[in-house]
């Protein structure tokens, strides 16, 4: 495993001489994609738990409605915890980063996240998502917010827990 990419800063001038910035930051376009790739493995499991959960209880109503609710339980933990446990236990990355040469670091020094910070990071992500979409209709600012930030192109769950999405590989072609 690599090394942290050291504290993120501000791309640096393009001219020779002046190296290369220290991390670069990711793309909103690879975050996207990324987070589609993650929500469809999430969709993945939780299906398999549910349907695995409705399956062993066979044709007995009560064990079928147990099973079911136990089912629903797992689903819920999968949705809270995928993101967190993989940022932390992979390097800032889930299988939809992975796919897409993106991780999750701490802004101040670029190193990998902890685990109260990923999971801090998500749950306002997920929470924040639903209250302002309840509320606002605007869910999706939470991360398009990284659309218009300066200069770390943040999402409001990456603020709030001062994280960043940075390459972790060079982009295709480049």
């Amino acid at each position: 495993m690599a090394p942290p990419p050291g504290p993120v800063t501000r791309p640096g001038p393009v001219h020779p001489g002046y190296g290369p910035p220290l991390a670069l930051l990711a793309a909103p376009s690879h975050r996207l994609y990324a987070r589609l790739v993650d929500f469809g493995v999430l969709i993945a499991l939780v299906l398999v738990v549910l349907w695995a959960g409705l399956t062993l209880a066979g044709d007995d109503g009560g064990a079928r409605g147990a099973n079911a609710l136990w089912a629903l339980w797992c689903a819920l933990g999968y949705l809270l915890l995928y993101d967190p446990l993989a940022h932390w236990l992979f390097g800032g990355r889930t299988l939809g980063k992975w796919l897409f040469g993106v991780r999750v670091v701490r802004l101040h020094d670029g190193g990998p996240v902890g685990l109260f910070t990923a999971l801090g990071r998500e749950w306002f992500y997920l929470f924040g998502s639903l209250f302002t979409g309840l509320v606002a209709g605007a869910g999706f600012l939470i991360a398009a917010w990284c659309l218009w930030d300066t200069p770390f192109k943040q999402g409001l769950h990456d603020k709030v827990m001062g994280t960043v999405v940075i390459r972790s590989r060079p982009a295709a072609g480049g």
